[in-house]
C-alpha cells in the first residue's frame, strides 16, 4: 500500500511541476507528503523486533521495550499480545495475526510466526544485563510529520499571500 500511495504521489507531483511549475510542486507537496505519511504510519511502522534480550513493540508511532525476564506469556489473539509479570499486556500490531484461513484451517502464518517469537521467549536466559522496559516514541517519522506540518503551513501563508 506504501508503495502505490509513493508512486501515485510522485505521479502528481511530476505532473505539477511540468504544467504549473516548480513553485506550485512546493506548494502542493506538503499535502502529498502527507498523504505518504500517514499511508506509512498506517500500514507500515507498526512492527515487532525480536532478539535473544527482549521484544521491541512498535505500535504506530509509539515503541516498547521489553525485556524476556518480564514476560510471563506470549499469546496469539487477534494480534500478538506480550502478558507480562505484573498483569499488564502489550499488544503488537504490526506482528502475527489471526486470519480468517488460519481460523477455519486449524493454524496458519500468523500462528508460525507466533511460535517463532515465543521460541526465543522460551529460550532467553534473563539477560540479567537487558535494559529495563521502556517506552519511546518514533522520533523520525514525528520529526518527518513536523517537518511536512511546517512546509504545509508555509505553503499556505505563500498560497494565500497576494502576488
Amino acid at each position: 500500500m506504501l508503495a502505490v500511495v509513493a508512486i501515485i504521489a510522485a505521479a502528481l507531483l511530476i505532473d505539477a511541476g511540468v504544467r504549473a511549475g516548480f513553485v506550485e510542486l512546493l506548494l502542493l507537496a506538503p499535502w502529498l507528503l502527507l498523504m505518504v505519511w500517514g499511508a506509512y504510519v498506517a500500514s507500515f511502522a507498526s512492527h515487532i523486533k525480536v532478539d535473544s534480550s527482549g521484544v521491541s513493540v512498535q505500535n504506530f508511532l509509539r515503541r516498547t521495550w521489553i525485556p524476556w525476564s518480564e514476560v510471563e506469556d506470549v499469546v496469539l489473539r487477534w494480534q500478538l499480545e506480550f502478558v507480562l509479570v505484573d498483569g499488564s499486556k502489550v499488544t503488537g500490531m504490526g506482528g502475527p495475526a489471526v486470519g480468517a484461513i488460519a481460523r477455519t484451517r486449524g493454524g496458519g502464518r500468523g500462528e508460525r510466526d507466533a511460535e517463532v517469537v515465543r521460541d526465543f521467549w522460551r529460550s532467553a536466559d534473563g539477560h540479567p544485563g537487558a535494559q529495563p522496559k521502556s517506552r519511546s516514541w518514533d522520533l523520525r517519522a514525528v520529526l518527518a510529520l513536523v517537518v511536512i506540518l511546517v512546509w504545509a503551513a508555509i505553503a499556505i501563508l505563500v498560497a494565500g499571500s497576494p502576488s
